[in-house]
């Protein structure tokens, strides 16, 4: 069985550099893309645990500009995480090189799957605690 982890980067960058051939900085719009999906992902995970009780996911509280305070503790405390992570485990060494020969072709397009459902379901997400909190 494959890394769903390995194969959704595998098809996002094979997908991104046939539709952009001469992108130079597709590594970077890449890493920032994907990184984003995750951290919608966790904002739900923690919507979901939070609203069970289970456990609540604390901000990092930051106070700037008050317009962008909360856009910023967002991308600190769900984005930043993904970035890290994300780069020591894809482009740190130009490991994707490894990743793109171990994983197979696929010809489901996995990557705009995985960013609808999570746009969907985040979208639904928000609007439903929104309503019931």
């Amino acid at each position: 069985m494959q890394n769903i982890y390995n194969m959704i980067w595998a098809d996002a960058i094979v997908r991104f550099k046939k539709h952009n051939p001469d992108e130079e900085s597709w590594k970077v719009k890449l890493l920032v893309y994907l990184s984003v999906m995750n951290s919608l992902n966790l904002f739900m995970v923690g919507l979901w645990a939070q609203y069970f009780g289970w456990f609540k996911i604390p901000f990092i509280e930051v106070n700037i500009f008050s317009p962008l305070d909360k856009s910023i503790s967002f991308a600190l405390t769900f984005a930043l995480p993904f970035f890290i992570v994300n780069y020591f485990l894809i482009f740190h060494r130009s490991r994707y090189e490894q990743i793109l020969k171990k994983t197979p072709k696929s010809n489901t397009n996995i990557a705009l799957t995985y960013s609808l459902t999570t746009i969907i379901s985040t979208f639904l997400t928000a609007i439903y605690y929104g309503y019931i909190g």
